[in-house]
Parts: structure tokens; sequence; C-alpha cells
């Protein structure tokens, strides 16, 4: 026995087990390392260990008849259940030649096939090693030569020699017609048909007929080769099983267990090293040793078929594919034909490795490193209104190497765009915005009842319709409908333009009845309508006459601060307003506001204020046009910044002099607080119990006396109810308030 072939065929070993090791049959025993012994030691124990009843001894025994002394020696400690055989009375390899794998299962200290293994593959190894000397001194003698060192170059090989090579590998070609044939094939493509590649020749199949009579036959010859012939017979014979096995071989029992926990069960760094007894620094490296020995055995030739269905699955999945899609489905099976279900779990792993690496995250198998495409790129591709053509979309995620399959998938985990036929709509702004892309792929007007079902996210219809004017795209075209400004249709200007439109045909003055009675009968709207427009900002109404307010005349505010719910004048320069968060807020509506409110925030009609937070501006706005006073834009950006949720407050605190505003969440309920704390959270006032009552009165511009009544009167009840017990009843304590108020004034 002098060569590697000699041993895998003693032990009926396949010789394409040994390609891990970077062996070849021929290789002489004689001249391997003792770290390939080593491994080919590995590669021989699986079979050894199958004839359980069999001495090791007895199946190696063509490498120990001319040394017998070796079997002497002493079994290292590293020996798996070295300390178990060593109570069994087994102290010496030859101890262990008598030893069978059934005996040895027997004595292993945790039962394990792979105990066995490593133990028969340390035998195998002492075997190989002492028979070193041997074999090198027979060497020398020249007894023995390898297929590479027999064979000449094929050219002085007689036609039969290379034509039994060949057919040594595939089959029952006969290799000399075949060349020839290839050779006629080749020389007419470069003269008649000024080809340069092999590749060029065989597009030609559809040029047959312009092929002369006399090549016809060489394209026969050359054209109906079946493939099975040509192929490497090994490639062609073993299984992906094998393939699977034969890269675990070189693995000792550590680097398995790590590999399997850290690769294939995705178990951390930290169980590993609690479930193994060792450091993670030790687990690291005994992963990293096991993945340096599989990854360089995947670039033998042997391991092709796992490289090329990892290829296909690369080209299945592409950057990202959705887990439980039927197509990355088929993919995944496709990958693992012919596996057995016991291999399954690791191929999965092993091959998803190597096709990307991929991981799994989130439902989505995905590369490494590689994020999913960000939906801001598509984004970007949306014209002024928020749509663009969903072809663009499906263009832009095939540029960045998505599977065509998946691009709808995408599209809705995303959460950002719907999708209306050949179109393709942002779908993660507000409302307007989102009633505006609707808009745009209608191509016709619409009303606010319809836009807000079409969205279909429960707005309130009388908010959004308000936001309709405040936007710049937006524009009435009737009572009703909106559209585009972009379609330059005739629009509506609504009720106030038809008040100014007969204030000025009277010449700057009309009757109200009059003006409102034609309102009414020409555009079928309600009387209560078009006179509350009458109150609007813009017009004067005196004696039962309407006119147009002039610039020098100020629009007069009813009412006072100190009547305003949840609203403080909190310091010299700040006001705080506590508003409720709901559902409308959450969504982006925007809100009505006080009158008093507005003015103290330095915002009166027709001038409007924003005041800056860190992710944006808050505008206070309040047109002339408007009958329904100032109002407050969309707080859901600074309300959900601090944590609110539906049931909470938010206490917005504005800076009147920076224009700045901040918030702050107010809880539903405030019984875990002091009663300063919850105080200070209602009304951003911060002092003691003892001063707090006169602090309340001075931003509410009132008196302390009064302060109790005034809170009570005007709806802030839960305040009232944190002050200090009153020493007098609080309506009585008011009155007095107002009795010495009046006559300090005489």
């Amino acid at each position: 026995m002098q060569i590697v072939g000699d041993l895998l065929a003693s032990l009926r070993v396949k010789p394409q087990y040994i390609a891990y090791s970077e062996l070849s049959t021929q290789d002489r025993l004689a001249r391997l390392s003792v770290g390939k012994i080593r491994k080919l030691g590995r590669v021989v124990a699986p079979s050894m260990v199958k004839h359980r009843d069999t001495p090791l001894g007895e199946m190696l025994t063509e490498l120990f008849y001319h040394r017998p002394q070796p079997t002497t020696n002493p079994l290292p400690k590293e020996v798996s259940s070295y300390y178990a055989l060593r109570r069994a009375s087994v102290a010496t390899w030859g101890d262990v030649a008598q030893l069978t794998p059934e005996q040895i299962l027997k004595y292993s200290s945790e039962s394990q096939l792979s105990d066995i293994i490593d133990i028969v593959a340390w035998f195998v190894e002492q075997a190989l090693c002492s028979r070193r000397a041997d074999d090198a001194e027979e060497d020398r003698d020249g007894e023995s030569k390898t297929l590479s060192e027999s064979v000449t170059a094929k050219e002085d090989l007689p036609e039969t020699a290379l034509d039994d090579l060949w057919n040594s590998r595939t089959g029952n070609i006969n290799v000399r017609n075949f060349l020839r044939a290839l050779q006629s094939l080749a020389a007419w493509g470069v003269r008649e048909r000024e080809a340069e590649q092999l590749g060029e020749i065989l597009e030609l199949k559809g040029d047959l007929v312009s092929i002369p009579a006399d090549l016809s036959v060489a394209w026969d010859e050359f054209s109906q080769v079946a493939l099975a012939d040509l192929a490497d017979p090994i490639l062609l014979d073993v299984t992906i099983d094998n393939l699977v096995r034969l890269l675990f071989v070189g693995l000792d029992k550590h680097q398995r267990i790590v590999y399997q926990r850290r690769v294939i069960d995705g178990a951390t760094l930290a169980q590993v090293s609690k479930e193994n007894g060792i450091t993670r620094e030790r687990v690291r490296q005994l992963q990293a040793e096991a993945e340096m020995q599989i990854s360089t055995a995947l670039e033998r030739n042997l391991f092709s078929p796992l490289r090329w269905r990892a290829a296909d699955l690369r080209s299945s999945l592409g950057i990202a594919a959705p887990t439980m899609h039927d197509f990355t489905q088929l993919a995944l099976d496709k990958s693992l034909r012919g596996i057995s279900s016991k291999s399954a779990k690791l191929l999965r792993s092993l091959i998803l490795r190597l096709a990307g690496p991929y991981r799994e995250h989130d439902g989505w198998i995905m590369l490494e490193k590689i994020d999913i495409p960000d939906p801001a790129g598509i984004m970007d591709l949306a014209d002024e209104f928020g749509v663009l053509l969903l072809a663009d979309a499906h263009a832009w995620l095939a540029s960045h190497g998505m599977r065509p399959e998946f691009h709808d998938v995408w599209l809705e985990h995303s959460g950002r765009f719907r999708c209306a036929g050949e179109y393709l709509m942002v779908w993660s702004r507000n409302v307007v915005d989102k009633s505006v892309a609707l808009l745009a792929v209608r191509r016709k007007p619409a009303d606010a009842d319809t836009l807000v079902d079409l969205v279909g996210e429960g707005h309130n219809v009388s908010s959004v319709r308000a936001r309709f004017f405040e936007d710049e795209r937006l524009m009435r075209v009737n009572r009703t409908d909106w559209a585009l400004r972009a379609w330059e249709l005739e629009e509506y200007t609504g009720i106030t333009d038809e008040i100014t439109q007969r204030i000025e045909e009277a010449d700057g003055q009309a009757n109200l009845d009059a003006v409102v009675n034609e309102v009414v009968r020409q555009f079928n709207v309600k009387e209560f309508s078009v006179l509350a427009y009458t109150t609007a900002p813009m017009f004067l109404v005196e004696s039962g006459l309407i006119r147009l307010r002039r610039d020098d005349e100020p629009f007069e505010v009813n009412g006072s601060l100190e009547e305003c719910t949840g609203v403080f004048r909190s310091s010299e320069r700040t006001v705080s307003l506590l508003i409720s968060t709901d559902a409308q807020l959450l969504r982006g509506s925007g809100r009505s506001l006080n009158g008093p409110v507005a003015v103290v925030l330095g915002v009166v009609p027709g001038q409007p204020r924003s005041f800056s937070h860190a992710d944006g501006v808050l505008n206070v706005t309040w047109p002339m046009t408007s009958a329904m006073g100032p109002s407050l834009g969309s707080v859901r950006v600074i309300a959900t910044k601090v944590g609110a949720i539906a049931g909470d407050r938010v206490r917005l605190d504005f800076d009147i002099e920076d224009g700045r505003v901040s918030a702050e969440r107010v809880p539903r309920k405030l019984d875990n607080y002091d009663k300063a704390e919850a105080i200070r959270l209602l009304t951003g006032i911060s002092t003691d119990l003892d001063g707090l009552l006169d602090a309340i009165a001075e931003a509410i511009d009132t008196s302390s006396t009064n302060a109790r009544y005034t809170l009570q009167k005007r709806g802030d009840a839960e305040l009232v109810s944190l002050l200090p017990e009153p020493e007098v009843d609080p309506k009585l304590e008011s009155t007095l308030s107002d009795l010495a108020r009046i006559i300090s004034r005489r």
C-alpha cells in the first residue's frame, strides 16, 4: 500500500471524498505531511466506523506488517474519551488496534459518533506516520510511479492510447473524430464567417443552410455529442448529501459544534461560550477556523455543484427576497433538491451563505451589509403631486438588483406607496398630499368627502376641507368640488368673493339682507353659511349695510384670555396652551384657536405667524376671509416627538419673543404626581404651593380671589381640584373680589 488511492480502495472510500484535503489519489503516503495525514485520517474514519465489528488493526493490516512496535506508543491525552478509554485498560495504540468501532462507542465518554471518528482518525494518523520511513525507502528505489509521472505529453501517445485516456473519462466518444470535426468547423468559421471564438460558431446554428455540404457531417459529429459523455463523471456521480458531509469531515468536534450553533442555528457568542465552557474569543477562533476550512474546500472542483446551485439561487433572489413569497420558496426548494431531510437545514444555511452571503431579517432574505432599497429613491422620481409611473418604480428597483417578482411586494412592504392602475402614488405624507395625488391620478375634480373616503384613514372631512383652502396646489371649481390649480380650470371664488363682488357692484356698500338673499338663491347655499361669512374680518357690518374693512379699521376680537380654557401666560414672554391628543391630532389635522389666544401670540387677521421647533415649524393663521377665526396648524410631529398618545394632553409653550415653540406630554391621569408638579404640567407654571394661586391668577389675567371661580367657569376643573382648599366659597370669593375692584375704582 503505497499511494493514497490504495488506502481508499482498501477501505472502500470513494476517491472524491479526499477533495477537501488537497490530496490526490496518486499522492505517495510517504510524502504526506503530518497535517495532511491528519486530514486524510478524518476522511477515512467515517468509512471505518461503518465496519462496527471489525477491529481497527485488521482494517489497516497492511499498514503494520513491517513494524509492529509503534502500536506500543501511548495514547495522547488529546484523544477524545481518553480518560474513559484508560479506565477500560486501553492505554496504547496496540490496545486501540484490538478494538472495534462498536467497542469504542461503548467507551466513549459522550457516546457520540463524532468521538469515534476522532479516535479512529487519530489511529489512522498513528498508523500512517509509522509507515512513512518504510514507504519513503521504497520510494527511493523507484518501485512505484504516479500516473502524472508515467503519462507523457499527449503528442507522444498513439491514437489508441489517447482515445483510451479520453474514454476512461467520457464514455464512448471517439475523441479523434470529435476533435477533427471541431477543427474543420473552426477553420471554416475563421475563413468564411470571420469568427474569432468558439461561441460564434455555436451562434451559427440558425445558419446551417449555408454551411457547406462537406461540413454537415462534421457539424452533426460536433453538435450531437451527449453532454453526459463530456461531463466530468465525478461531478455527475457525487450527491449533494455527500458534498455537504465532505465539507465537514475535516472539522474537529469543537469546530463542528461551534459552526453548527453559530452559523446554522444563529446562536450568540455568549450562548455558545456558556454551552461549551470556553471564552467568547475561543468561540470566534473556532468559528473562523471552521469557516476558513469550509471556504477553502468549496473552492475545489469537486464542490462545483454547490457553487452552481448557489449561483442559481443568487440569480433567483437578487439583493432581497420576501421569505414567504412563492418564487422565493420555489428557488430555495430547487437549491435543496436531492438532499435528505437530515441535511436540509445545514444545506439551506450553507447555500445562502455561499450565494450571498444572505441574512434573514423581518420576513426578508437579503444580502449581508446591503439594506433593502430606500423608498426615498423612488419618492424622488415622483412629480410635484406625488405621482409616478409604476413602470418607472419597477425600473428603479430592477436597476438596484431586485427581482421583478418582488417589486410589488417591496412597494407594499415599504408602506410608502399606493398603486392606482399604471400609476404609483407616494403615500407617506399627510392627508392633503394624498388627496392631491388622488386628484392627479383621477384627472377630474372631486369633493372633500370623496377624497377623504378614498384616502380611507378616517380623517375628519371638515378639518381636511379647511386645510384644502390653505394649499396652493388646490382650488375649488364649484361649491363642493376641488381640482388641481395646474389644470387651469375656472376657479370658484367662494362666498366671500361673491359677497365682495356685490359690494363692489353697489359702489362699496350694500344692503346685508339683499346680498345674503342673492347669494343664497344663485349658488344654492344655506343662509346661515352666507351670514357666517359676513362676519369674516374682511367685512364690516353697520346698520344693516355691509362693506369692506379698510386697513385703518382694526378687527375687534371678542372675549379675553381669562375665558379661554387651558391657556396661561406662564411667563412674561411665554404663552402655554393645553390641547387634547386625539385621533385627529395624531393624523395631522389642525384645529381652531380662540381669537384672544391668537392675538397674544401676535397673530391678527391677514398676518399669520410661524413658530419654529426642532423638527419644523408650527403655523398660526387667521385669513381675512375666515368666518371660523384663527387656526393652529398640525402639531402631530411635535406631539409624537414627546411621546404623546391618544388620550394624553400636550402643553405647547410659545415663546412670543423668539418665535419658538416647545412641547411637553401631559398624561391622561396625574394621580402619581404631587400637586405642584401636576399643576406645572397643566399650566407651565413652576412655583411653590404658597405662591401658586397668585401665579395662576396673573397667568389668566384675573385676581387671586377670582382665580378659582374663573378657572371653574372656563372649564379648567381639573386644575381647580389641585389648588389649595379656599377659606370661603369660590363664588362668594369671586363676588367679593369684583366688589372690591368696583370700590377701588371709585
